[in-house]
């Protein structure tokens, strides 16, 4: 299947930030706990498959050197590790939830999403995302966006 060089987001004229899309030449990228679907964004560890001790210890090391910019310059790394280990070795399913939490909390400083069709005819876009075909669709140029999506 060929892709078309144009993509296209449908969009309603009553809300004024719609709008900046025409008069300010503007995108807004939403967060993802914005968007509708529950299960996007939810990848999601399964602590289960840390089923050995060597296992936990590989996962904990990684995870605090992941971190090791943000964590305060003062902190006993030993101890922090130790207590990971015991966390993940005693309640995974409690050290799962809390990573959830934060990497979803992280997802949404980090990331933006757009969702955009390469069909401008789409009755379907038109009557949930342009007011009942009231509103309007703005063609955007697929390589300048995907340039930009890289800075």
């Amino acid at each position: 299947m060929e892709t078309s060089d144009t993509l296209y987001k449908y969009r309603t004229w009553s809300d004024k930030n719609h709008q900046s899309c025409l008069k300010n030449n503007e995108l807004f990228f939403a967060s993802p706990s914005d968007i509708n679907d529950p299960f996007d964004f939810k990848i999601s560890l399964d602590y289960r498959l840390l089923d050995t001790d060597e296992k936990k210890e590989q996962y904990v090391d990684k995870l605090l050197n992941d971190i090791k910019h943000v964590m305060k310059k003062d902190i006993d790394f030993e101890a922090e590790r130790r207590e990971l280990i015991n966390r993940i070795k005693n309640d995974p399913d409690q050290m799962e939830r809390e990573y959830q939490s934060s990497n979803s909390k992280a997802m949404d400083l980090r990331s933006g999403v757009i969702s955009l069709s390469e069909r401008w005819d789409s009755i379907l876009m038109w009557t949930h995302y342009a007011e009942g075909h009231k509103g309007f669709c703005i063609g955007l140029n697929r390589k300048k966006l995907l340039l930009i999506s890289r800075k």
